[in-house]
């Protein structure tokens, strides 16, 4: 995004102080607009889980001597779920993904965590008294059980989607295209605006000196 701006000086020349506060609004508006896109493709590819992902998705614009640089920060396993993975089995959902399973399988611990947010609210129980301490303890006999189940279960979704991959979902690489396909536009539009504003400033300032 530097390179874009560059040359685009604030020091005093021909055309006078060139005020950015146009440039830097429309990239504020345009990574707002690309945080909202991608946060609603991960919903529509229906990705969202724990929501980490999708909440991490930030961007930033700074000032830089060559301009103004806009970054947008992410999790950086957004990549796999952006152009998918090939699985290692023959019935792979994804063959063109430049990443692919070998030894490793998704992590446990990650499709646990999923697991207890997307089932946790249906199994909870309706007991509002107090409880003893036999049923404490046969609670928490239960929970270990559910534990232990929940892990097997995890272990077994892991080893399947190692099987067969995760598909392509473009969520990033789409919102990308969209949201910035006419930033160079604008960003020429602002900075003519802002020469021919202080050009006209600077003609009048030399005929008021007259």
């Amino acid at each position: 995004m530097a390179d874009a701006l560059q040359g685009l000086g604030t020091e005093r020349s021909f055309f006078g102080k060139i005020d950015f506060d146009a440039i830097e609004n429309i990239l504020l508006e345009y990574g707002k607009q690309f945080q909202s896109m991608a946060q609603g493709q991960l919903r529509k590819a229906n990705k969202v889980s724990s929501g980490a992902l999708a909440d991490s998705i930030k961007y930033v614009v700074k000032r830089t001597k060559n301009g103004y640089e806009l970054s947008i920060e992410v999790l950086d396993y957004y990549k796999f779920i952006d152009k998918g993975v090939q699985g290692t089995g023959p019935g792979s959902r994804n063959t063109n993904s430049p990443y692919k399973y070998k030894d490793k399988m998704p992590p446990i611990k990650a499709i646990m965590k999923w697991m207890k947010t997307e089932i946790s609210e249906a199994k909870k129980e309706d007991q509002k008294y107090k409880l003893s301490k036999r049923q404490k303890k046969s609670r928490s006999v239960k929970a270990m059980s559910m534990e232990t189940k929940r892990k097997t279960l995890a272990f077994l979704i892991a080893r399947k989607i190692k099987r067969r991959g995760l598909p392509y979902t473009g969520f990033w690489e789409r919102s990308f295209e969209q949201t910035f396909q006419d930033l160079d536009v604008k960003l020429a539009e602002a900075a003519g605006i802002n020469i021919r504003s202080n050009f006209e400033n600077l003609v009048k300032e030399i005929k008021s000196k007259r």
